[in-house]
């Protein structure tokens, strides 16, 4: 009985993707090897993609929680900006309309750069 418990305890630690790539699959005599090996290729790529969303997703809450913070503000501080900006990355200028103009991103900390697009609607008061 100590080898099924021993056998239970490692099986129980196991991620279920770990348990699905160590599977045997001599249930199915239709999957080949190369299929099987498609299938724990893009089972590993997917669960890699779950990991980058789980991070990003808490990123964006932390950095949900520091907007918040600041919310209030009278003054632009240099407390608040290397709390807020990781970046600032200024663009050679542009002068084929006939105008100067000159492109600038602010990467954000944890975010990184937020598109245009969102930050107009933010500014004109608008939710995503």
């Amino acid at each position: 009985m100590k080898n099924l418990t021993d056998y239970l305890s490692v099986f129980t630690k196991i991620t279920p993707t770990e348990r699905f790539l160590t599977a045997d699959f001599k249930c199915s005599p239709t999957i080949t090897n190369r299929s099987r090996k498609n299938w724990r290729e893009k089972l590993l790529q997917l669960n890699e993609e779950i990991i980058q969303q789980e991070e990003q997703a808490e990123n964006i809450d932390k950095f949900i929680g520091k907007v918040r913070k600041y919310l209030d503000l009278d003054e632009l501080t240099p407390t608040v900006l290397n709390d807020m900006v990781k970046a600032v990355y200024v663009h050679a200028p542009d002068k084929s309309s006939g105008h100067r103009e000159q492109q600038i991103d602010i990467s954000y900390d944890l975010v990184g750069i937020l598109p245009a697009s969102l930050l107009g609607n933010l500014s004109n008061g608008e939710t995503a």
